[in-house]
């Protein structure tokens, strides 16, 4: 989908009786938690005016009784505001995996039918720090991951798998602590099998002991410093044709991209200050535009198979993804 015709008849015809149910189901989990809030509220509130009578519940006159009151009173205070965060985020965590599953699913469909929504985590995300430290685009690896929204399958027999991924490095004894990478992390085979690694970051951002090369692509080189441990094998895998499209993707999206190509494979970091395919509980979701958002992002990402030429008759290589 490319003019605004066909994301429209993607709004009204695929996705808008879902959006009118989810709409509904929205403002009743709003209204739970507005009602739960309110609930607590007063609770709290008269909890405040009765803290001014504590001093006077001195049952024996040592003021024991009094200082346990007070503990007893403190407790109850947390737990009144502990409670309803607990019971809203539970609220919430259910209306956004009901929205994944009936509207990012049907997205996904919409842009490859051969590729697969999935909303289970803990094995992807063990999946995908090994792919982070695989990738070597990063300094660190990262000993905290989160991941999310994961996405698998199969364009013209390529596979592919991609996540919306937080990486984060920490050091507890020295207390160092900062964001890797924030956005979408996709994994794929390459169409070309080789050995060894090359590694395109961002022309500010270098870290890599490997050899820095220069290509004959004026464009590309002011966008990209490109690391590689053999030149010969570096020239093989980005070819004029494949400079030329990765240039063109970035200026088309305007996207940063963080690229490495290991062993046969092709590694692609789409940075991302916000978190995707989150739902706000509190904003209507019957906005076309807002919906379009969400769907673009993964056409985006899904297009690199495409634009990057990864799918073209020279593949000749399996990877374990």
């Amino acid at each position: 989908m490319k003019n605004t015709n066909d994301y429209s008849i993607l709004y009204n015809e695929i996705l808008k009786d879902s959006l009118n149910y989810l709409e509904t189901e929205r403002t009743k989990a709003k209204t739970k938690i507005l009602k739960l809030g309110f609930v607590f509220g007063i609770i709290i509130f008269f909890s405040f005016l009765g803290l001014g009578f504590l001093d006077k519940l001195d049952f024996d006159g040592s003021g024991d009784s009094t200082q346990k009151l007070m503990i007893y009173y403190f407790v109850f205070l947390v737990l009144c505001l502990i409670i309803p965060l607990i019971i809203s985020n539970n609220i919430i965590s259910k209306y956004r995996k009901e929205f994944k599953n009936l509207i990012i699913n049907k997205m996904v469909s919409c842009v490859n039918s051969n590729l697969k929504y999935i909303d289970e985590k803990y094995e992807y995300e063990l999946l995908f720090k090994d792919l982070l430290a695989r990738s070597q685009l990063f300094e660190k690896i990262p000993n905290e991951m989160f991941c999310d929204d994961f996405v698998v399958g199969k364009i013209n027999d390529i596979k592919l798998i991609f996540c919306e991924t937080e990486a984060n490095y920490s050091n507890y004894f020295t207390e160092e602590y900062y964001n890797i990478f924030k956005g979408i992390f996709f994994c794929s085979d390459f169409n070309k099998k080789f050995k060894g690694k090359v590694v395109l970051l961002p022309n500010k951002v270098g870290y890599l002991k490997e050899s820095i090369l220069k290509l004959e692509d004026i464009e590309f080189n002011k966008k990209f410093v490109v690391y590689g441990d053999d030149e010969i094998t570096s020239r093989y895998i980005l070819s004029m044709s494949l400079m030329e499209k990765i240039t063109k993707f970035c200026k088309d999206t305007n996207k940063q991209l963080y690229i490495s190509f290991v062993d046969s494979k092709v590694y692609i970091g789409i940075p991302y200050a916000s978190n995707l395919f989150e739902v706000r509980i509190f904003n209507t979701i019957l906005k076309e535009d807002y919906i379009i958002e969400f769907y673009k992002c993964i056409e985006l990402v899904v297009s690199i198979v495409e634009e990057l030429n990864l799918n073209c008759n020279i593949w000749e290589t399996s990877v374990n993804i």
